[in-house]
């Protein structure tokens, strides 16, 4: 899991970094510089994952029974992995709405597991808990007051 955690992330990071040199110094990051950095990096993604791809599926056909899982769960992460850094974390730059909609969902669903752990830890005493809970949720308030003055813009 975390080798193809860690494989989708490299792709991404060099995708946001082909980003972040096209942008230079333009004031504001558009579609076309984006466009033109996935299409900059695309043969290199492409070719990096069809390598691995070929290698992982050379493991999978020719490896034992105990590696069939290993690699077939490597074939579909690289798939997802490239798939999701050139078309899915790219695209999202440019709608930073559609950007700032996924990070709160991400960050409340991240919450309501954090909520549950902490409430769960005996070790803690019930005023730390409340506490952290109280923090967790001042945060989440101020974020939707952001987003809320960012659309009334």
């Amino acid at each position: 899991m975390l080798t193809v955690i860690g494989y989708s992330l490299n792709d991404t990071i060099v995708v946001f970094d082909r980003i972040r040199e096209n942008k230079g110094r333009v004031e504001s990051l558009n579609p076309n510089i984006i466009n033109q950095s996935i299409n900059q990096t695309l043969s290199r993604t492409l070719l990096t994952s069809l390598t691995t791809f070929i290698v992982i599926f050379v493991l999978y056909v020719f490896g034992g029974k105990g590696v069939h899982g290993f690699s077939f769960a490597l074939l579909i992460g690289v798939a997802v992995g490239t798939y999701s850094s050139v078309a899915i974390a790219a695209p999202l730059l440019a709608s930073p709405r559609v950007l700032a909609g996924v990070v709160y969902v991400l960050m409340v669903y991240d919450a309501e597991k954090f909520k549950d752990t902490v409430s769960q830890m005996s070790q803690l005493s019930e005023s730390v808990r409340k506490a952290v809970i109280e923090r967790a949720d001042a945060s989440f308030s101020e974020l939707d007051e952001a987003i809320e003055k960012d659309r009334n813009r």
